[in-house]
């Protein structure tokens, strides 16, 4: 890649840059209403703009380093794709995070999640489908001056191989992030080490994973960090059951600070946290990685 802004920010920064938390399943849990359901929260940018914008205000007060754009589920495929509604989401949102910049110092990861949802095993769409989806908002995404494209909660090998192929190819800094089953296998079946020597073939500026559990992760970690990449991670800190529509059992913000501070002897490019996740997580770890760097 001819330019690397997560990495360059990380090596002047010389410690993890601190990636921001949930926002699809904080709007979720304040009954924030938006656009049809198949967008999930990503459409509550257009109809609720403050509501967006304070949350990513918050994020940025606890300390956080990236915010990404709450566009997870934009282009899902459950959907016409309606190229004129992405763009009207993406602009929206970066008019917001460009606001904001006068008085913050951070990245914007531009978040592109799967076409169809992140817990599904079996695919009911066409490849040509995907590949559409994911072409159209990550063009639009990086268009709009994201720093970099987060293609996150990816969890079929084929479809992390094609949004990492597509981002090299057109010299678009990217971030893959896995999400793997309890076994630290894709839910398309492949271990994690067959998929990460993949990844590398196509240059990303870190390889992550996200939404697993904690205990998943300390399953997996070590296929992650032997890896010569840098990387990074942002846990789900809710204990329900992936297909409920709640998150119950919250992490405390200092339980999930506490089992972090491990991982960071390892050197991640960068640290968050995913689903059930608040401010006060961020904030926390803001304190750790302060304390330690």
């Amino acid at each position: 890649m001819e330019k690397n802004k997560l990495r360059d920010l990380w090596e002047v920064k010389n410690r993890p840059l601190l990636l921001d938390g949930a926002i699809g399943s904080l709007l979720q849990n304040k009954g924030a209403i938006g656009l049809p359901s198949y967008l999930w929260t990503s459409g509550i940018v257009l109809t609720n703009r403050e509501s967006i914008r304070e949350i990513h205000l918050q994020y940025l007060q606890a300390g956080a380093d990236i915010i990404t754009t709450n566009t997870f589920r934009l282009g899902n495929t459950n959907s016409t794709l309606d190229t004129k509604l992405i763009q009207q989401i993406i602009s929206t949102e970066m008019t917001i995070l460009n606001e904001l910049k006068p008085d913050f110092t951070f990245l914007i990861a531009g978040s592109n999640g799967p076409a169809e949802d992140c817990y599904q095993k079996v695919r009911k769409i066409s490849h040509s489908q995907l590949m559409e989806k994911h072409k159209r908002v990550i063009d639009t995404l990086w268009e709009s001056g994201v720093d970099f494209v987060l293609n996150e909660t990816l969890s079929h090998f084929d479809e992390i191989l094609f949004t990492s192929q597509y981002c090299f190819e057109n010299n678009i800094e990217y971030v893959p992030s896995i999400y793997l089953d309890g076994t630290g296998r894709l839910l398309s079946g492949e271990p994690i080490t067959e998929i990460l020597e993949e990844i590398l073939k196509y240059q990303p500026a870190a390889i992550s994973v996200n939404c697993i559990s904690l205990s998943t992760f300390s399953k997996i970690y070590e296929s992650l960090t032997n890896f010569e990449s840098p990387f990074g991670f942002y846990l789900n800190c809710g204990l329900s059951d992936i297909n409920s529509s709640v998150i119950s059992d919250v992490l405390s913000p200092q339980t999930y600070s506490d089992f972090v501070k491990y991982y960071l002897q390892y050197n991640p490019v960068f640290v968050g946290s995913c689903c059930g996740s608040t401010p006060e997580h961020t904030k926390k770890m803001r304190i750790l990685i302060d304390e330690l760097y």
